[in-house]
């Protein structure tokens, strides 16, 4: 047996059973909660998530504080285990005014409590914390592929750093890729080159 709150097309009652239906006048289904408690809104009969929301154009899904806020927390979104105990949280925390907003993410160690882990502040400045020792980790597929920080400045490329695909070392180039700094998987140090073959090689082509 279904609940059907408004008009329904008959296609859900016939494929499906023991779910709540809210239809509009056209028996368009808007709201469905199907026989596993899974939740749909504008999905028709078939619900492929615990939530599932679907329309032809963007979505948005909106946590909407109704007066205004100038510091503390605007909202959270909370993971919990099956003890109800929260393992990870994004919380979004005011900044000064009604608009000013930073994210702040939340994890748990194991057999450890609630710790913020990073920090994405109103400006865009992200600072990772950590109790112990703090890592970013950059990890490649393979020693053919890169794995670098980008410096821009308004989307041009000023000065990148790390590991360029298919050439061993650590390297310092410019915007256009030429070399500035490299330390050779030996320790040769190479400045104005991507290949040192010695202990400091110094290049200038200018």
């Amino acid at each position: 047996k279904n609940v059907i709150i408004g008009s329904n097309t008959g296609s859900t009652i016939a494929t499906s059973d023991n779910n709540i239906i809210i239809s509009d006048g056209d028996g368009n289904n808007r709201i469905q909660v199907d026989s596993g408690g899974n939740v749909g809104i504008g999905t028709g009969s078939t619900i492929y998530a615990d939530l599932e929301i679907k329309r032809a154009s963007e979505v948005t899904v909106a946590l909407h504080n109704s007066s205004s806020i100038t510091s503390g927390n605007r909202g959270n979104i909370s993971f919990y285990n099956s003890s109800v105990s929260t393992v990870a949280l994004i919380k979004a925390v005011a900044d000064t005014d009604n608009v000013g907003t930073a994210l702040e993410f939340y994890t748990r160690p194991v057999g450890g409590s609630l710790t913020n882990s990073l920090i994405i502040s109103s400006g865009g400045t992200a600072t990772f914390k950590s109790g112990n020792n703090s890592f970013i980790d950059l990890d490649r597929n393979a020693s053919g592929n890169a794995a670098r920080i980008r410096y821009k400045t308004s989307g041009t490329d000023e000065f990148e750093a790390g590991l360029i695909g298919g050439i061993a070392g650590y390297h310092i180039s410019d915007g256009s890729s030429n070399p500035l700094l490299t330390i050779s998987t030996g320790g040769n140090v190479g400045i104005g080159t991507d290949s040192p073959d010695d202990s400091l090689h110094i290049e200038n082509t200018a």
